[in-house]
């Protein structure tokens, strides 16, 4: 597995461990018509990492800028190929209205009843968090936000797609070549 230092869970221990299959789910995407198919965990399966925020909707305004700064990352996400999809807690028309103003180019999930973010997070969520899903839908890490106004570690969320990267290589190369100065 990967380091472990970066890797944290929620207070409550119902939320999964790291290192097993991510929870599945079927969302519907509120920047898509009402007619467009839900959104599943599995489309990525052997294809891509997932970088899921989750946002509860009793994290209120903490979830702009949760968006916000995950759009401000796009560059560092794409190069570290990873799929970016933020659930959100709420119905469809209300995160609807919160895409409009985070105004972000991926897509955001509708978890109105709250299953998907408590099989996440647990039952009493009221904090953001990242989950990092690799491409075979383990999860890697939980990263709670630390207080209600604290950013998303997006650092640590790449740092870990990236030695999960070279975990996953077959390749003969050092997992973490030296650099050059220290040759």
């Amino acid at each position: 597995m990967s380091n472990s230092t970066i890797h944290s869970t929620p207070s409550n221990a119902k939320a999964p461990r790291c290192g097993i299959l991510a929870p599945a789910f079927a969302l519907p995407d509120a920047t898509q018509s009402a007619e467009a198919e839900p959104v599943r965990l599995r489309a990525w399966r052997q294809r891509r990492p997932v970088l899921l925020a989750l946002l509860p909707a009793e994290a209120g305004e903490q979830r702009v800028a949760w968006l916000r700064a995950l759009a401000a990352r796009r560059d560092d996400l794409d190069y570290a190929r990873a799929v970016t999809l933020a659930i959100v807690g709420g119905d469809r028309e209300a995160v609807r209205a919160l895409w409009r103003q985070a105004d972000v180019a991926f897509p955001l999930l509708a978890d109105a009843s709250g299953e998907t973010l408590a099989a996440y997070l647990g039952a009493r969520h009221t904090l953001p968090a990242l989950a990092l899903v690799n491409r075979y839908s383990v999860l890697l890490a939980l990263l709670p936000a630390a207080d209600a106004s604290a950013a998303p570690d997006l650092d640590a969320a790449l740092t870990e797609f990236a030695y999960a990267e070279q975990e996953d290589c077959e390749c003969t190369i050092p997992a973490w070549p030296a650099e050059e100065d220290e040759l």
